[in-house]
């Protein structure tokens, strides 16, 4: 009975060193992880509007859109870049959509994703992403034939991003 305690005493003390060498290691690296992640997304911000200087978050977290991030160049809003994350046919996909202060598409960039290749990736190939220089927030997004579970959430998050636009900065 009594090595039965000191087992379970023995395991319970590991438990404890673990945790706390877990916790602070934790509380060591996510000021970092969090830095990288901001640095990476304002890398991406720029690559979609590139003229910009700095960029203004705006947390939204419905129908698809996590934030909104209002591109500034000497204090005025430029564009808007609607950070939009669904999930399409097996991942999370994350993207930029940009729309100008007149309500045109300017930019489209894919943040993450892990869908079928050749068949999901079509959302960061060309002919997918042209239509977000051509196109206005009142024009349709088209989705792609044989990749539509894929790009049909995509388009409806999109669509969100236009409508949030519409109502609140057009």
């Amino acid at each position: 009975m009594t090595k039965i305690l000191k087992l379970a005493l023995f395991l319970s003390v590991v438990c404890v060193i673990s945790a706390g060498i877990l916790s602070y290691t934790n509380s060591i690296t996510a000021p970092i992880i969090a830095q990288n992640k901001q640095e990476t997304l304002n890398k991406m911000l720029n690559e979609v509007v590139s003229d910009a200087d700095e960029f203004q978050t705006e947390a939204i977290g419905k129908d698809g859109i996590v934030n909104v991030h209002k591109a500034m160049k000497a204090g005025e809003v430029i564009s808007y870049i609607y950070e939009i994350s669904v999930f399409g046919f097996q991942s999370q996909i994350t993207a930029l959509v940009s729309i100008d202060t007149d309500g045109n598409y300017n930019g489209f960039k894919v943040v993450s994703y892990a869908e079928t290749p050749g068949y999901g990736d079509v959302i960061e190939k060309e002919p997918y992403i042209n239509q977000f220089t051509t196109k206005t927030v009142d024009d349709e997004i088209d989705t792609v034939a044989g990749s539509t579970v894929t790009t049909m959430p995509v388009k409806l998050a999109i669509e969100a991003a236009a409508a949030h636009f519409i109502e609140n900065f057009k």
